[in-house]
Parts: C-alpha cells; structure tokens; sequence
C-alpha cells in the first residue's frame, strides 16, 4: 500500500469521525434544549408578587380606592410561546372575578385600582392570580384590603374533635383561632364549653399571643373563657384541650361541644365566629381514641 494511499485514508476516518462527533453534539444539546423547554413547561415555579403603584414597594395591605400593581413571572410556557391559554386575574373576597387579562410576556406586570364604590369595593382577602385554563394550575398573590374609616376583621374558630371516645378515657381537642383581618382585632376573647357527658382536664397554648384564662375545676363541667389585648392581620393562635368522657356511657352516646369567638371590632361575617363538635361512643364493633396529654 502506498504512502499517498495511506494518508488519504488516514483523513477521510479522521473526517468521519469529527462529523460522527459533531452530530452527537448537535444532538445531545437538543435532546437538552427539548428537556429544558420541557422542564420550564412542567416544572417552573409561577410566582405573584404585589406592590404599591411605584411597582418597586413590596405591599400585602391597601385601602379602598388605591392601585395595586402585581408582578408574576415563571409562567410554564408551552414550547411554541403561546401565551393564549394563559391568565392573570384579579379576584375579589366574595370570589367574583374583578379583572382579567391574557399573558402576553415572562414576567408581566398589571395594575388593578381597587373600587370605592358598587359591587367590587369590598374588604377582606383579595387575590391576584394566574390561572391556566386548561390544567387549572395557579399561583396566588394574597393582599388586603381595609376601610380607613371604618376597621373590619373577620375572625374564625376551628375545633376539631376525635371520631370517637370510650368511657373513662382521657381526650384531646384541639381549637384554632384566625384573623384573616384586614385590620387588627382588638381585645379578642372565645368562650369553649366542656362538651356534654365529658369533664375538664386541662388546656394548653400551642401557638399564638398570650392569653388569659378561666378554667373550670379538673373533674367538672362549665366553660373556658380566654382573652388577649388582640390578634394581629393573619395571625393564629392554636390549644390543646383535654376532657375526661364519663365513665358510665353507652355505646352510641353522642357527646356535643359548642366554642365561639369575638373582638371588639365589627365583623365582616359573624358565622365563622362559631364552632360545633360531636363525637360519640362507638358501638361494639367500634374503636375510641384517647390520649394522654
């Protein structure tokens, strides 16, 4: 084989391999460009974010008639940019749909000015939102709005109680308190009964601002009463409540709690002030659930 013969094929493997390894490139960062789009499509973490009119302060609480400017971004595009199925909305406390518009940029900033009068000058917990509407897959921006001349709360009590209790056994329940506000709720007090058929153990705080109690006697019935100077804009409190179940119930005794709560300032709604729990001694076949505290 001659020298010349050598070298011209000594270069044309050299030439198919650089090909062969160039097109291996070209598809490898593809193959990661697909898996990119992919990944922002399925996968990106939307965000709303709200702020005063200047688009710079970082805001959450407004009042009747000011402007409020959202900011929302990572939207989970589809590979082609159509934004068209694609919306950002502004949603008001009694979940009417104030304003929407289509997504036309990544991010996108929109201003809403929020109603002092009609249907929409309404105070409590607004949202500005995406919403996709094929998926309904959504990020939330929570902000407030309030009344300066008149304050507003609307505080909730939860209780929350075992399925069932056996005769004799000590149990937990366990009540939470919120001030979704938009303003602070002043001197805010609940009053919890021992729930029939049971006695009163002890209460313990879990979470939130002290308060001061009054407690019925270990091994009596009655009532709690607990108060604190206040609850501020979205703040909770949380107790654990313990009751002793009579020892001498039947199965299918229904035991039936009734807690409330209140400030000094007017409610927005004053059924979620409420709160009604009943439990009840299994059946034969049933289980109880009791715990020591």
């Amino acid at each position: 084989m001659s020298g010349s013969f050598r070298f011209s094929l000594l270069r044309t493997c050299v030439v198919s391999l650089l090909i062969f390894t160039a097109t291996i490139a070209v598809t490898l960062s593809a193959s990661k460009a697909s898996g990119t789009a992919a990944a922002a499509f399925l996968g990106a973490d939307e965000y709303v974010t709200t702020y005063a009119k200047d688009c710079k302060t970082p805001q959450i609480v407004f009042n009747l008639g000011d402007t409020v400017c959202m900011t929302a971004g990572n939207f989970p595009l589809p590979p082609s940019d159509n934004f068209q199925y694609r919306r950002l909305s502004w949603v008001a406390p009694n979940l009417t749909v104030a304003n929407q518009v289509l997504i036309q940029r990544d991010p996108q900033t929109e201003y809403f000015e929020i109603p002092t009068s009609g249907d929409l000058a309404q105070v409590g917990t607004w949202y500005a939102t995406t919403i996709n509407v094929h998926s309904g897959r959504r990020a939330n921006g929570k902000f407030y709005v309030r009344n300066p001349r008149v304050s507003l709360v609307d505080l909730s009590i939860s209780k929350t109680a075992p399925e069932s209790v056996l005769p004799g056994t000590r149990v937990r329940y366990n009540l939470s308190f919120h001030n979704p506000g938009p303003d602070f709720a002043e001197y805010v007090e609940f009053t919890d009964e021992v729930p029939s058929n049971m006695t009163f153990y002890t209460l313990k705080q879990v979470s939130g601002p002290e308060f001061d109690c009054t407690l019925p006697e270990r091994g009596k019935t009655g009532r709690i009463v607990c108060a604190t100077k206040g609850l501020q804009l979205d703040e909770t409190a949380e107790f654990a409540v313990y009751y002793i179940v009579d020892s001498d119930l039947r199965a299918g005794t229904v035991c039936n709690s009734l807690s409330y709560i209140s400030s000094r300032i007017e409610e927005l709604r004053k059924e979620n002030n409420y709160s009604e729990t009943e439990t009840m001694v299994p059946l034969p076949d049933g289980d109880g659930n009791g715990e020591e505290p």
